[in-house]
Formats: structure tokens, C-alpha cells, sequence
């Protein structure tokens, strides 16, 4: 179970990340 865990930790701090980046793209854009 530890693998599974950590294999979902690791998609959700993907998504965590792609949408921090997408803000920044967002915010430059605006600017």
C-alpha cells in the first residue's frame, strides 16, 4: 500500500504543480 500511496502523492502533487504553473502563465499574461 505504501507504493499505491505514494504513486497518488505523486499525481496529486503533479496536478498541484501543473495548476500553480498555469496560474503563473495567467498571471504573466495579465501583466
Amino acid at each position: 500500500h505504501f507504493l499505491h500511496d505514494r504513486r497518488v502523492c505523486w499525481l496529486f502533487c503533479g496536478k498541484v504543480l501543473r495548476v500553480i504553473e498555469l496560474k503563473d502563465e495567467l498571471h504573466v499574461f495579465l501583466l
